[in-house]
């Protein structure tokens, strides 16, 4: 558990961020490209579904909202490691990270790193959770 002040530190730095995401995102719905507007409208679309969900959870920082298991959510850990591995996944196949093959390593060895810790972090907090919902059936 964070002190109360790191919290209303961090969701104050990440609202800011979620509010400058909403900014970009509005951008995006209004960009000048015609010929791939609805493209870039999904991407804004996204985009600002993620910011909203970000501003959130600043929100449950900084007003200390008590949230079982962390702040995020096993199941929403494992749907961000599932588009994580999407978007990297199309990534690589398009040669987002340019023809250097220590590039692509880097790229591989970064992106499963992140996916594994996001996985293993849901599987801790969806542990945590049943030992919770089993200590209070004891009780």
């Amino acid at each position: 558990m964070l002190s109360r002040p790191v919290q209303i530190l961090g969701g104050l730095f990440v609202a800011a961020y979620s509010v400058l995401t909403m900014a970009c995102a509005v951008v995006m719905f209004n960009w000048p490209d015609r010929d791939r507007v609805v493209a870039f409208a999904a991407i804004g679309l996204v985009i600002e579904t993620g910011a909203i969900w970000t501003f959130v959870k600043a929100a449950d920082l900084l007003f200390g909202r008590r949230t079982q298991g962390g702040l995020i959510g096993a199941t929403a850990l494992r749907a961000i490691a599932i588009v994580y591995s999407v978007m990297m996944i199309v990534g690589i196949a398009l040669g987002g990270v340019g023809n250097s093959f220590i590039g692509r390593l880097v790229a591989i060895v970064g992106g499963l790193s992140i996916i594994s810790g996001l996985l293993v972090t849901a599987r801790i907090r969806a542990a945590v959770k049943r030992a919770e919902v089993e200590r209070q059936f004891k009780a």
